[in-house]
């Protein structure tokens, strides 16, 4: 019994030495994040951009890998399901990481068990869009405007179940407003959609509509964000323009499969923060509408992800949203 005990206290030694051996190593080869999003779309950019910034500080290379695809869970199922080595990491959303869950029955992976959160990359205030030719020019006009005419106004969104989509149907419930879902399979047929006026309104990230609000082709009323931002300075928030309970944005991040190494987790943590500390990309990504996030943990992250599942519950549970 004793040369049994000695044995296994050997053996569980020799393991735990080997885990840090392996962690103090890491990364020994390149790392691949899964990009949910086809190639040339801004969360891409954002994430290849910020992935030369971690190269540096973990002294390999981050691979990229697009998989769009089921509103960004095709990616988070091939990470989710990835050995947890560190090796692979997810550009994680608002909707593969919380979300996804409340919407969809079919899901593959568990967020809240298969994936465990680095931290957030960068957020997307959401701006309120409207066609130039509907006759408002601020989102009590909007509301007006839709109260006089319920259900003859078209709004596109990315998809149903995106945080395009939610947040009209937040807008519309808060305010006792009707308007018709026109769903499509992406943020370029969105845009599209809204230019030609086959929709009139839109709740989404600003950076691919900013060429067409500058021609006088759409008009933004007012940004999701606690501040103005620097993209559209003259635009209000929505609490300036007296909608002070209209909160929604959506974020990338970093998540990597359950049981990776907490010491591994730290390594891409603080390679992260490389990215929050460089001012050039902060500046850069700005002038797009979009903000690099600041220093916070790990489980800081976590803890926003189940606040948003909790915020969005009971508005899906309302309205019988769900994704198939």
């Amino acid at each position: 019994m004793m040369m049994n005990r000695r044995t296994a206290l050997v053996m569980l030694g020799g393991s735990v030495l080997a885990h840090v051996a392996r962690a103090q190593s890491y990364p020994s080869r390149p790392i691949k994040l899964v990009i949910p999003t086809s190639a040339g779309g801004i969360a891409d950019y954002v994430g290849r951009s910020a992935g030369e910034i971690m190269a540096r500080s973990l002294g390999q290379p981050l691979v990229m890998e697009n998989r769009p695809g089921g509103a960004s869970t095709l990616a988070a199922n091939v990470v989710a399901h990835a050995p947890p080595d560190g090796y692979t990491m997810l550009m994680s959303t608002e909707f593969n990481m919380a979300t996804a869950a409340l919407l969809r029955k079919d899901l593959s992976y568990d967020p809240r068990k298969d994936l465990a959160p680095v931290g957030v990359l960068a957020r997307f205030p959401l701006g309120l869009i409207v066609n130039a030719k509907l006759p408002v020019r601020t989102v009590r006009e909007l509301v007006s405007y839709l109260r006089a005419h319920p259900g003859a106004v078209n709004y596109a969104s990315a998809g149903a179940g995106t945080g395009y989509h939610l947040a009209a149907e937040m807008f519309m419930a808060q305010n006792d407003v009707q308007m018709v879902h026109i769903p499509y399979p992406g943020g370029a047929p969105m845009t599209t959609s809204l230019v030609r006026r086959d929709t009139e309104v839109a709740f989404a990230a600003l950076n691919t509509y900013l060429p067409h609000v500058r021609s006088g082709e759409l008009r933004v009323l007012a940004i999701a964000n606690d501040k103005r931002i620097a993209a559209v300075p003259d635009v209000p928030t929505f609490a300036e323009a007296g909608f002070p309970a209209f909160d929604a944005d959506m974020h990338v991040g970093l998540a990597v499969p359950s049981g990776v190494a907490p010491d591994v987790i730290q390594k891409l943590h603080a390679a992260l923060a490389k990215v929050w500390a460089d001012d050039a990309l902060r500046a850069r990504m700005a002038i797009s509408g979009v903000e690099i996030a600041s220093q916070h943990t790990p489980q800081d992250y976590a803890e926003q992800l189940a606040r948003e599942g909790r915020r969005w519950q009971a508005l899906i549970a309302k309205n019988k949203l769900r994704m198939e």
